[in-house]
């Protein structure tokens, strides 16, 4: 898939729904290489800019709304907000993994070692909260689907 080219799985009035791949940045980053808005309004050619809704981590793919304009992105970021929007994420994680499924309750912070990762840190991190379940184990590997509660940066 071309990064110049978003997929695009539906398309409305009022919003517009795209395959983000892995390695596109949502918003402008220190790279210069064009993000979702950029490449999408080259692609559409809209009379108004794309507006975002929510996000996905630059390295994470998945499908990704976008409003057309701006009742629209105020509407759709409420229902997010609110979270009214159900999340679902497919990992492949290092197993192996014993439980069926689970919760992760921990607090998220920046790391002050590396300002682009996050970790566990009781005190100063943020609260986040991922419900996941083991769909295949592959002696070792295993898909896991998560669903994030909260959506803070990097939680899954």
């Amino acid at each position: 898939m071309s990064k110049e080219h978003l997929p695009i799985v539906f398309e409305n009035d009022q919003i517009i729904i795209i395959n983000k791949p892995a390695g596109v940045s949502v918003t402008a980053d220190r790279t210069g290489l064009p993000n979702v808005v950029e490449l999408l309004n080259a692609q559409c050619q809209l009379p108004e800019s794309f507006r975002l809704v929510h996000r996905l981590d630059k390295e994470t793919s998945g499908v990704m709304l976008l409003a057309k304009h701006r009742d629209a992105q105020s509407r759709y970021s409420r229902l997010f907000a609110r979270r009214c929007v159900q999340k679902l994420y497919l990992a492949i994680v290092n197993g192996p993994v014993f439980s069926v499924s689970g919760c992760i309750k921990d607090p998220i912070a920046r790391s002050r070692r590396n300002p682009r990762a996050m970790h566990i840190h009781p005190r100063l991190g943020k609260p986040a909260h991922t419900l996941w379940r083991r769909l295949a184990d592959f002696n070792g590997p295993a898909l896991i689907a998560a669903q994030p509660i909260t959506g803070r940066t990097h939680q899954i």
